[in-house]
């Protein structure tokens, strides 16, 4: 073919796998990526049968050692750039998703303090929900269930908005739901004043 480079002898020149070293027909060279010694990317170009220990990576293509790959969470294999610039950790189950497909979530500590933590969506329906009045995640353990047409709120709403808890029958209510009796508070099925 008329392409193929030629040396000064006029033979077709050969390329060098830089895995193997073997010479190989000039365009059958592959571009991949391994890490060196001090962790940072560096390509070279294999031969088809050195190819063979390499896959490539579902979020970027680039061809990488098959065992340096990490699963996600979300079934892919990833490289470790696209792990460390595109992915987080689930602090539930510890599987790496998506920056994306991780959602805030609040629970509290066991010294009594709101924390944040970041998980997956399979997470977040086991173990956690939205605040009906700022709309945070928050985990099943530290919600608070209303009464009456129901409901779940955090702690913080709890303590900032105007709820408070029934003195009969312990329920949380909205403020505007409870009637203040002899200095405690009632809900509407507790108090012994009817409806006006």
């Amino acid at each position: 073919s008329s392409d193929l480079r030629r040396n000064p002898d006029g033979e077709p020149e050969m390329d060098t796998c830089e895995e193997c070293e073997e010479e190989v027909a000039p365009g059958t060279l592959r571009t991949v990526t391994r890490l060196n010694s001090r962790g940072h990317d560096v390509d070279r170009e294999v031969c088809p049968a050195c190819l063979e220990g390499y896959t490539a990576c579902d979020d970027c293509d680039t061809l990488v050692p098959a065992d340096s790959l990490t699963h996600t969470g979300s079934d892919t294999h990833v490289c470790q750039r696209c792990l460390e610039e595109d992915y987080g950790t689930c602090e539930g189950c510890e599987e790496s998703f998506a920056t994306g497909g991780l959602t805030e979530a609040h629970y509290t500590d066991t010294r009594g303090r709101d924390q944040t933590r970041f998980v997956c969506e399979e997470c977040l329906e086991q173990a956690y929900s939205r605040c009906d009045s700022c709309s945070n995640y928050i985990a099943d353990e530290n919600a608070i269930n209303l009464g009456g047409d129901g409901g779940t709120i955090c702690q913080g709403c709890y303590e900032r908005v105007n709820y408070g808890t029934c003195e009969n029958c312990a329920e949380v209510f909205a403020m505007d739901d409870l009637t203040e009796e002899g200095g405690s508070w009632y809900c509407p099925g507790c108090r012994s004043e009817p409806d006006p």
